[in-house]
């Protein structure tokens, strides 16, 4: 009916369930509200949509939605010219949405990020007072592996040195090719890794890996 739509970010507010989504034929991210998470408003309302104009936000998707006392704040992923980067914008009421920056926030610039970097998944850190993002690199189709970096304000992003944190497992078959588009929770002392695995490249699965530090 809309076509695809995909790549989710979901928050419960208010007694109903707010998600963000890529809707591709329209190369923007969209929301949809639902009350039971069962049954979503419709159509999807476009709330970023591409800007050819800046030369690297052609197509807008994978968004990643974070609430905090001061607003909603995304980022997500701009696509063009056969690249990926991460962009970054802020609202108040998580629909209409201000670009925080011209240019993106983060862009491949080393040898395993290759011509993209994609599917950010950002978390705050209040008692280190910083955004903690893990993403994906490496090829446009299905990014390679998967970064870290950090940020006290969203937009200055710092990268670790000992990227990537986490590796296609050479030793298990399904996630062997490649490792990409994680979300994370910290939850009783860990942080947990929700990610897709790569059999190769037309076949996927979801695994979980866990880390004290996030790294």
């Amino acid at each position: 009916k809309y076509g695809t739509c995909f790549d989710i970010s979901v928050l419960r507010e208010g007694g109903k369930y707010r998600m963000w989504l890529s809707w591709r034929p329209q190369k923007s991210v969209a929301i949809v509200e639902s009350a039971d998470g069962i049954h979503w408003s419709e159509p999807p309302k476009i709330v970023l949509g591409p800007r050819p104009e800046t030369g690297w936000e052609d197509d807008i998707n994978r968004p990643i939605v974070l609430k905090r006392r001061d607003g909603y704040h995304m980022w997500y992923t701009g696509q063009a010219n056969g690249h990926s980067a991460i962009g970054y914008a802020t609202s108040k009421d998580g629909i209409t949405w201000r670009r925080m920056s011209d240019k993106p926030v983060l862009t491949p610039e080393l040898a395993w990020e290759k011509v993209a970097v994609m599917c950010p998944h950002v978390i705050w850190d209040g008692k280190k007072k910083q955004f903690q993002m893990w993403y994906s690199g490496g090829e446009q189709g299905e990014p390679n592996a998967i970064g870290f970096a950090t940020s006290p304000d969203g937009i200055a992003w710092k990268k670790l040195e000992s990227n990537p944190v986490l590796t296609p497992d050479r030793a298990n078959d399904w996630e062997k090719h490649k490792v990409t588009a994680c979300q994370v929770e910290k939850r009783d002392g860990w942080y947990l890794m929700f990610y897709i695995g790569f059999r190769d490249e037309e076949h996927a699965q979801i695994g979980i890996a866990r880390s004290r530090d996030g790294i």
